[in-house]
C-alpha cells in the first residue's frame, strides 16, 4: 500500500486530480440547493375562465420545510393569464423560483378545454424537455378543487391523482393514458382516445376545521387581543387566497372537498372530447377491452320462484377477448368473440330465501347469462350505431384493417364515396361465452 502511495505521489496526474478538487469543492459546498432554485410541480390543472380569453393554471407543488408539519409539504399556487407561458411566469416570479415540471406526474383539464381545443394548451408542455411525456391525463368539472382535494388527500394518507389512475390498470378501458399517448392517438388514423373524468365531493371529515374553530373559541376566551390579531391575519389569508387574478397559496388544511373518481370517461375524437360515456356504455366497453380483466355488470328485474323484482350485480372475475377481422364479400368485417368468468356477487330482492343459496344459483344461471347477453349486446348495438352515426371510429377499425389488409381496406375506401363514412358499412359481430363460478 506504502509503495503504491509513493508510486501515485510522483505522477503528474495525482497533483492535477488533487487541485480539480480543491478547485470544484468550494463551489459545491456552497451551492444553492436545487429545492431553493426549483418549485418541484407534481400536478398541473387548467381551465378557462368564463366570458374571457383567459386561462387559470394551477400547479401542485412541493415546499419541503422543517417541522412535523406534513399538511407544508405541498401546496396550491394559481395565476391566470392569456397563455400558459404567461401564467407560469407569473407564479415563478411571485414564488422566487424556477418552475420544474420533470416529476409532474398528472395533467388535469378542465371539461371545457377538453370539449373546445385541449392541443393548444397541451402544446407548451410537448415543446419543453422539463416535462416528462409519462405525466398522466385526465379530466374533471373543476380542476382547482380536484387538486386541492389532492393536496388534502396527500397530506393526510399519501394518496394522489396518479396513485388512483395506475390503479385502475386492470379494471378500466383508460389506463395509463399519458401525454405521450395522447398525442400519438391523436395522430393515428383512427384520431379516438379515451380519458378519465375525476370529481370532487364535500369531505365528510372536517377535524382540520374542527380543530380550528375549537382552537379559536379557546384562544378567544383567554386572549381577546390575540384572538382579534388571529382574525385579522385569517382575513388577509382569505382575501389572498380569493384573488382570481393574483397567485394563490391555498394549504391543505383549508381545503373540504376530496377526490371523487367513479369510472367515469370522456370518449376524445380528433384531440376534442365529443361525449360522456354513459355507466352502462363504460361496463360494456370494459368487457371489451383486452386490458381489462376485472368488472362488473348489474342486472335488474330477474324474477323466479326464490326472487322477486331482483337486482343482481355480477363480478365478471376473468375474461378472454378474441378480437377478429375480415373481409365478406367485399365488406370489412370485425368480430368480438369473449369468454367470461362469471360470479354472483350480490342479490337484492323482496323475496328470498337464505336456505335456498344453492337452489337459487343453480336454477337462475342460464337466466343471469341470457340477461347479461341481452344487456351487453343491446348496449353495444347502441354504441355501434352511435360510431356510425358520428363517424367515430371508437374500435380502431382504420388502424387495425389497414395493416392487417392493406390493399383490400384501400379499395374497400375506393369504393365509397369522397369523404364518406367508411365505417357504415362496417359489419358488427359480437359473440358471449360464459364459465360460472359461482
Amino acid at each position: 500500500m506504502y509503495k503504491l502511495l509513493a508510486k501515485v505521489r510522483k505522477s503528474k496526474i495525482f497533483y492535477i486530480l488533487l487541485l480539480l478538487v480543491l478547485i470544484l469543492t468550494p463551489s459545491v459546498i456552497y451551492q444553492t440547493a436545487e429545492s431553493e432554485r426549483l418549485a418541484i410541480t407534481v400536478a398541473i390543472g387548467i381551465d378557462e375562465i368564463s366570458e374571457s380569453d383567459e386561462i387559470e393554471l394551477d400547479l401542485v407543488v412541493l415546499a419541503p420545510q422543517s417541522g412535523n408539519d406534513i399538511n407544508s409539504n405541498e401546496i396550491l399556487l394559481s395565476s391566470t393569464g392569456t397563455s400558459i407561458s404567461e401564467c407560469v411566469s407569473i407564479i415563478e416570479n411571485r414564488l422566487g423560483k424556477d418552475i420544474a415540471l420533470s416529476h409532474c406526474q398528472v395533467i388535469i383539464l378542465s371539461e371545457n378545454i377538453a370539449s373546445n381545443n385541449p392541443m393548444k394548451y397541451l402544446d407548451t408542455f410537448t415543446r419543453t424537455n422539463n416535462l416528462t411525456t409519462n405525466s398522466l391525463i385526465a379530466c374533471s368539472p373543476n380542476p382547482k378543487e380536484l387538486l386541492e382535494a389532492q393536496v388534502t388527500m396527500s397530506s393526510k394518507n399519501g394518496i394522489n391523482l396518479s396513485t388512483i389512475l395506475n390503479k385502475n390498470t386492470k379494471s378500466s378501458l383508460v389506463a395509463d393514458i399519458n401525454l405521450e399517448k395522447f398525442y400519438s392517438q391523436y395522430f393515428a388514423e383512427s384520431t379516438t382516445t379515451y380519458l378519465p373524468i375525476i370529481g370532487t365531493k364535500e369531505s365528510k371529515n372536517s377535524n382540520n376545521t374542527e380543530s380550528a374553530n375549537s382552537q379559536g373559541s379557546s384562544n378567544e376566551s383567554s386572549n381577546d387581543d390575540k384572538s382579534s390579531n388571529q382574525q385579522s391575519s385569517n382575513a388577509l389569508n382569505s382575501s389572498t387566497t380569493k384573488s382570481g387574478e393574483d397567485t394563490t397559496i391555498a394549504s391543505s388544511g383549508s381545503v373540504s372537498k376530496e377526490v371523487d373518481y367513479k369510472g367515469e370517461v370522456a370518449l376524445f375524437s380528433k384531440g376534442k372530447m365529443i361525449k360522456k360515456l354513459s355507466k352502462e356504455e363504460v361496463a360494456v366497453l370494459n368487457i371489451l377491452a383486452p386490458n381489462v380483466n376485472k368488472t362488473s355488470i348489474d342486472l335488474d328485474n330477474i324474477t323466479t320462484e326464490y326472487a322477486t323484482d331482483a337486482k343482481f350485480t355480477i363480478n365478471i372475475t376473468d375474461k378472454t377477448v378474441t378480437t377478429g377481422y375480415s373481409f365478406v364479400n367485399g365488406y370489412p368485417v370485425v368480430s368480438f368473440d369473449v369468454t367470461l368468468v362469471c360470479k354472483i356477487s350480490e342479490i337484492n330482492a323482496d323475496k328470498y330465501y337464505l336456505d335456498s343459496v344453492t337452489r337459487v344459483h343453480n336454477e337462475i344461471s342460464k337466466q343471469v347469462e341470457n340477461k347479461i347477453r341481452d344487456k351487453v349486446i343491446n348496449q353495444f348495438a347502441e354504441y355501434v350505431n352511435y360510431s356510425k352515426d358520428n363517424f367515430v371510429d371508437t374500435f380502431y377499425l382504420q388502424k387495425y384493417f389497414y395493416r392487417l389488409y392493406t390493399k383490400e381496406w384501400h379499395d374497400y375506401k375506393l369504393s365509397l364515396d369522397a369523404d364518406s363514412n367508411y365505417l357504415e358499412r362496417v359489419i358488427f359481430l359480437l359473440n358471449l361465452n360464459f364459465v360460472d363460478q359461482t
